[in-house]
């Protein structure tokens, strides 16, 4: 444990973004917003506004059958918040992405 302790006190290591730092509804949002079709546009806008937002955009995005362009945005937009934090933290990004 001292050893841990010492780690924590020390200024080597940056604590990364936590799901408060990320913003997961700005992410929703901006998906919402980038649609084409403004009734779709208008339906994200209406399911992420109120009680169970979170719970209501998935709804929405497997009713309209888009959850891959969904899941492709969130990769994209959670990719861009990393690179923003290394750059934030003047620490070297790669120019490859990683994909399963």
């Amino acid at each position: 444990m001292p050893k841990v302790r010492a780690l924590l006190a020390s200024d080597r290591f940056l604590e990364l973004p936590n799901r408060f730092g990320i913003h997961e509804w700005s992410i929703m949002d901006e998906f919402a917003r980038a649609q084409d079709s403004e009734r779709i546009r208008q339906e994200f806008l209406d399911a992420i506004h109120g009680a169970g937002a979170f719970r209501m955009f998935r709804s929405t995005i497997r009713r309209l059958r888009i959850e891959q362009s969904w899941y492709q945005f969130r990769e994209e937009a959670l990719a861009e918040i990393a690179r923003n934090w290394l750059e934030e933290h003047k620490l070297p990004t790669s120019s490859r992405t990683h994909t399963r």
